[in-house]
């Protein structure tokens, strides 16, 4: 009983964990491929 609660519990905030992060993507401007790349190539040269 207490295995199945902790488990929907920790469903639940995966989902809202998930959706926030959706709603946070969906503000985000997407960006073109030419962005995208150097975006990448930033991260990959400070990494």
């Amino acid at each position: 009983m207490l295995i199945s609660l902790l488990e929907t519990i920790a469903e639940g905030i995966e989902d809202y964990c998930l959706n926030r992060a959706m709603d946070e993507a969906a503000k985000t401007p997407l960006l073109d491929r030419e962005s995208a790349l150097k975006f990448l190539e930033q991260d990959l040269d400070e990494g």
